[in-house]
């Protein structure tokens, strides 16, 4: 896997496989700084080794690749926090890739389940939230191809407009 996208798919896949009803993915990106910074949060309380896949260690292994850091954590009565800060201008640091086509398919896949993804970067910030979309359609429209099409032309406009590192 090349992209920080398939990482996080993977990532969000294992929380719900193991319980989790909400995920959110914050990214930052601060080239000031030299920091790109990528945040997972679930609320699952099960507290077992589910998330231990593919995409965590891929994201370990970037970060430190970068010179950045990482770090795992279980939440007392909230879930588990995943944060991986990577250096902005390291040519080791994967590119974002198709993050609007993997929330789209996660939305799609997953309709009882329910995301947060922020992304801010120098020139703005970005929220979406599926319980906001939710309230636009029903759960099993999400899966629709127009719907899904609408959500990922909504995701990439509105990350071209803050001008995001994809």
């Amino acid at each position: 896997m090349e992209e920080l996208a398939l990482y996080i798919l993977d990532i969000v896949e294992n929380a719900f496989r193991a319980g989790a009803s909400l995920v959110q993915v914050d990214i930052k990106e601060n080239p000031e700084k030299n920091e790109y910074s990528l945040i997972i949060t679930d609320n699952d309380l099960s507290h077992h080794e589910k998330k231990f896949g593919l995409g965590l260690s891929m994201v370990k292994e970037a970060a430190l690749l970068t010179g950045g850091t990482f770090s795992y954590e279980t939440i007392k009565d909230n879930g588990t926090r995943l944060q991986a800060v990577l250096k902005y201008d390291s040519p080791d640091r994967p590119e974002l890739g198709d993050i609007e086509g993997t929330f789209s398919l996660l939305i799609a896949s997953h309709p009882k389940c329910d995301y947060v993804y922020n992304h801010t970067t120098p020139h703005g910030q970005f929220n979406l939230d599926t319980r906001d979309i939710k309230k636009l359609f029903v759960s099993n429209e999400l899966g629709i191809p127009a719907v899904r099409h609408s959500i990922k032309g909504y995701i990439r406009d509105n990350l071209t407009m803050i001008k995001a590192s994809l």
